[in-house]
């Protein structure tokens, strides 16, 4: 699973500045960012599929062949676009 260091700089500016939680794709982690004046905060998700390698082995111990690993795969990266979707209309 992908994880940031506290104090990292991300995306163009923004300091990571604590980590808010853990799911099981990803990490919650709470940016900031001065421009001017203004200080902005927001939350920023860094989601991993799959979130360990182990993952895609138990796949392949499950009989899954490569194509069948791929599409499952693929099932969970378009479940996270349409969430990101979701967000973006908020």
């Amino acid at each position: 699973m992908v994880n940031l260091e506290i104090g990292s700089i991300v995306l163009d500016g923004w300091k990571v500045t604590k980590n808010i939680g853990e799911g099981a794709y990803g990490t919650v982690f709470v940016v900031e960012k001065t421009t001017g004046k203004r200080a902005l905060q927001s939350a920023l998700k860094v989601i991993s599929i799959p979130p360990f390698q182990s993952e895609i082995k138990r796949y392949y111990s499950l009989g899954m062949d490569e194509e069948s690993v791929k599409n499952t795969i693929k099932e969970y990266v378009d479940e996270m676009v349409q969430e990101i979707d979701i967000m973006s209309i908020m």
